[in-house]
């Protein structure tokens, strides 16, 4: 049957067909485009809630880890650099009257090493293992980093080579016994400072939210 349009039929007709394959093109493709974009947004908030819970999981676990710390520091080495301090001091007072009482020299030597082997060095050894786990998981975080280096550099303070090769006298001792309360007392300002710094930290953080 003759074509409506005569002998341009064909051509009109064609034509059609391929403006409306273009405007499917030009559909499927903005179609295509907006799929890409929400697929682009979909993975950056995929990626931003990833980030999220890997900054949520470490701070979880340097909560634990200086919890750890501040157990060491604040509690065991607290203690037994103070039972340090007295064994030392009482040490001192024995010396001076060890002409009057010998038995009770050797009972004041005898508790400052029972001070010095059972309870700090073992506290010690606790407090340096729970600073290398925070040392582990604070690396790169410069906040942290500075005074956590400080408070291991406050922990080993109290150099024992400095002990004479000559039984040392009652003022050695003495002395010894201050150095031992400016070394916990610097401890305790170390520890404050990286709790404090821990804490800014956890603060500046919980300012993200959570992304949608």
């Amino acid at each position: 049957m003759p074509s409506k349009f005569g002998p341009m039929g064909p051509v009109i007709v064609g034509i059609s067909a391929i403006v409306v394959s273009a405007l499917f093109n030009v559909w499927t493709l903005q179609r295509s485009a907006k799929t890409l974009r929400l697929a682009e947004k979909t993975f950056e908030r995929t990626e931003e809630k990833y980030r999220f819970d890997r900054l949520a999981a470490r701070n979880d676990k340097l909560r634990e880890a200086l919890l750890a710390v501040q157990t060491s520091v604040d509690r065991e080495w607290m203690h037994a650099i103070i039972e340090l301090e007295r064994a030392t001091r009482a040490c001192a007072a024995a010396l001076r009257e060890s002409e009057l009482d010998a038995s009770k020299l050797q009972a004041a030597m005898h508790a400052m090493n029972q001070a010095q082997m059972k309870q700090m060095l073992p506290a010690l050894n606790s407090a340096g293992i729970a600073l290398s786990n925070l040392r582990f998981l604070a690396e790169g975080i410069e906040e942290l980093m500075v005074p956590l280096r400080s408070l291991t550099s406050a922990l080993t303070a109290v150099d024992q080579s400095s002990i004479p090769d000559a039984p040392p006298g009652p003022d050695w001792y003495e002395a010894r016994s201050e150095a031992l309360v400016a070394q916990r007392l610097r401890t305790t300002e170390c520890a404050t400072k990286l709790t404090l710094a821990r804490m800014r930290l956890f603060v500046r953080d919980s300012h993200r939210e959570l992304p949608s």
